[in-house]
Parts: structure tokens; sequence; C-alpha cells
């Protein structure tokens, strides 16, 4: 059935090549012949090599380097075939040095290598443009040690956040991120269609670069993408009030700011900024948070300076909710201000108890929820 696959297209590429004679490739004529899959390369490459000694057939990639055509180029003798193929191995050897000449600015620049599933890819750009293979893990991993001194495999990078380690592709890390984390940043990723122009590999680009934007933020991971190394306790979100209104003050404006406005603030609390718009409030004393919400959902007169300067809090049900809406167009003091006014305040005395980590630094360490 091959052989006879071979005869057709022997048979019709000759008169092809009379009637599309108008193409060239450089002062040569030639044809274009379009293909959709590796096997219809295979079959057009040897065909073409049993019509003619004087056919040279180039493989011509699409954006993401999968073949789409084999033109097959015309040669005028044997001393006209050689030249050919000397050009196109001088062009091959042109792009090898392009490609070596990334590699080496990127080694240099020290800056991280950001990936997804990256040891195929990584092992193939070893071996044709640094050295070959070694013949172990260890001695591949120095030897790439020492042309990329970091590499980030956002898969890896994921199963930090507990629940994400079942993750089995970018998409499904990221719907989780989406419904339970709220992360102020965006990349818009426009859809592959004839009209965008994006190809597969670059909504692969900015997928994994929205994912590792997110992890980075979660994660707390530093410019040298190292994890930060402190440690969080465990806390209950009875204990947490979200704060906004602030009108962009910093923690240490907010710790000797809020005391002078209602006396329940000279409880033992802290403050982490989530964004430039909201910040969360961590009360040591348990009962502390829940009697601040209800004299504000009750608007006590004893809080009439805090409203006076604007300021509104809510629980941890408000934030929770804004999560499972996704809400991630606005900054979270608005999605608060949106979701708040409808959870009433009789739910407040109802809210599921859960647990979250509380970590040191400047951000609230939301890694999973701990379902009491």
């Amino acid at each position: 059935m091959q052989n006879q696959t071979k005869r057709m297209m022997v048979l019709w590429l000759v008169p092809l090549v009379l009637i599309l004679g108008g193409e060239t490739y450089g002062s040569r004529p030639s044809i274009s012949i379009d293909v959709c899959s590796d096997h219809q390369v295979q079959l057009v490459l040897e065909a073409v090599n049993h019509i003619s000694d004087d056919l040279v057939p180039l493989v011509v990639p699409d954006k993401a380097g999968a073949a789409r055509a084999v033109c097959v180029i015309f040669t005028s003798s044997k001393e006209d075939k050689n030249l050919l193929l000397m050009d196109i191995q001088q062009s091959e050897e042109e792009k090898f040095c392009g490609f070596r000449e990334v590699i080496d600015l990127l080694s240099s620049s020290q800056k991280p290598i950001v990936s997804y599933n990256c040891l195929n890819d990584l092992t193939m750009m070893h071996s044709k443009f640094v050295a070959p293979l070694p013949p172990n893990m260890h001695e591949f991993m120095c030897s790439l040690k020492m042309v990329f001194s970091s590499v980030v495999d956002v898969s890896h990078l994921w199963r930090q956040i507990g629940p994400l380690r079942k993750a089995k592709n970018i998409q499904a890390a990221l719907s989780y991120l989406q419904r339970q984390y709220f992360v102020p940043m965006e990349i818009k990723i426009p859809e592959q269609d004839d009209t965008s122009g994006v190809t597969k590999n670059e909504q692969n680009v900015l997928r994994i670069t929205k994912l590792f934007a997110k992890l980075s933020n979660l994660l707390k991971i530093g410019p040298e993408c190292q994890l930060q190394s402190d440690s969080a306790e465990v806390v209950s979100t009875e204990n947490i009030v979200f704060l906004w209104g602030f009108r962009g003050k910093s923690v240490k404006e907010l710790k000797s700011y809020l005391p002078g406005l209602h006396q329940i603030f000279s409880e033992d609390f802290e403050v982490k900024l989530l964004d430039k718009t909201c910040s969360a409030l961590l009360f040591r004393n348990s009962g502390t948070a829940m009697q601040l919400l209800k004299e504000i959902s009750s608007e006590s007169p004893s809080l009439n300076n805090f409203f006076s300067e604007g300021l509104k809090a809510a629980g941890f049900e408000v934030y929770r909710k804004v999560c499972r809406l996704g809400l991630w167009d606005s900054e979270l003091a608005e999605a608060l201000e949106h979701v708040s006014a409808e959870v009433a305040a009789s739910t407040l005395s109802e809210c599921n108890s859960s647990q979250i980590y509380w970590n040191s630094s400047l951000m609230l360490d939301l890694k999973e929820y701990l379902e009491c």
C-alpha cells in the first residue's frame, strides 16, 4: 500500500511541477507541497528522491516548529545541487550560532529560567547547543548548573500548595488558584484563531508566565526565585478581620493609627497588607474580631471615629465569598465592598470556622484551607 502511494505521488508530482513552476527558491524554480503530518512529510521526501537526483526537498516549519510544507527545489546540474546544499547547510549553521548566542546571553545574565515540565527541553538544548548528554542525572544537573544558575519548573513549584499537588496541567493549576485565592494580578491570554495571530506556543508561554506570577505572589518568591523560609503558624479564621478605606497607610502607620479610633484596637493584633487597598488584622484574643464585626454591623456609636475616617471591615466569610465568585478584575477593597453588603449580620455567628497559615512576612499566606 505504501509503495502504491509513492508511485501515485511520483505520477502527480511531475505534472504539478510543470503547472506550478512559477515559484522560486532564490533563483531556482520550486514548488511547495502542503503536509499535515510527519507521515506525509516522509512520503513526499521519498517520492522526490525517486523522481530525480536534481530535486532537493526542504521541510518548511510553521511558527510552532511543526512541518507545514515541503519545498521541492529544482537544480540544473550536480554542481548546482551541491552549491544549493552548501547554502542550506550554511543557513542552518547560522541559525545554530544565533540560538547559541541566545543561550550564552541568558547564561551570562544569571537570570532564572522559568518553564513547565522542562526536562525534555533542557536535555535537547544541552545535547544540541552545550555538549553531549552526560551518562547520569547528577552529572547532567551539574553541567546544566554551569549554564543556567537557576531553573524553575512551575509544575514542581505549584506542589508547594497542598491541594495543587494533584494538578495535571497548567490550566488546572490556574483554575484552582482562580477559585481559591485572591491574587491581584492578571495577564490576558488571547484566543488562538485566524485573526489574533497567536500560536499555541505563544499561548503556553503566556500561561506559564501568568501561573508563575501568581505562585510567586502566593509563595513569596524573591527575585532570586528562592522561597522564603519564614515559618508560618496556623490561626483560626474567626480571629481575622479584613480592613479597607485606610487611604494607603503603611503597616506601621495602621498599628499606631487604629488604637486612637476604638479601644478594641488596644488588644494584641497584627497587620498584614494584602494589596494597596486592603489589609488583614489578626487578633490574638479569641472573640475580639467577632465583637468588632458585630459592633460594625450594628453601627455602634462607639465606632463613630472609625466610620468618620471612612474605614470599613468584614470577616473571613466575605473574603471566602470573594474568592469563590472569582472577582479578580478589581482591587480587593472593591471586591470586599461589593460582597460585604450581601452577607447579613445574622450570619456572623454562623460562619464556618476554618484555619489558615499566617506567615510572618508582609502578606497573608493562604496556602490552603484546613477545615475543622
